[in-house]
């Protein structure tokens, strides 16, 4: 939902519409999914080098400019 609202907020336009889960879904969805990347962080010494209210924004600014066209 964050993500959501971050995108809307940077676009400056949409909506957000929630609608209920399929009952025939719960029984194979797998729950919340956090992303962890300190496995990445601590074996390869990867960090992300955009944070993600920064690569909304960029990629808001890339779909403006290629539906410019």
């Amino acid at each position: 939902m964050e993500l959501a609202q971050l995108a809307v907020a940077t676009a400056g336009r949409g909506e957000i519409v929630t609608v209920p889960w399929p009952e025939e879904y719960r029984a194979i969805e797998t729950g919340d999914f956090r992303s962890d990347i300190s496995s990445a962080a601590r074996e390869l010494g990867w960090h992300p080098s955009t944070n993600i209210a920064e690569g909304v924004t960029r990629t808001v600014a890339y779909y403006r400019e290629a539906l410019a066209d």
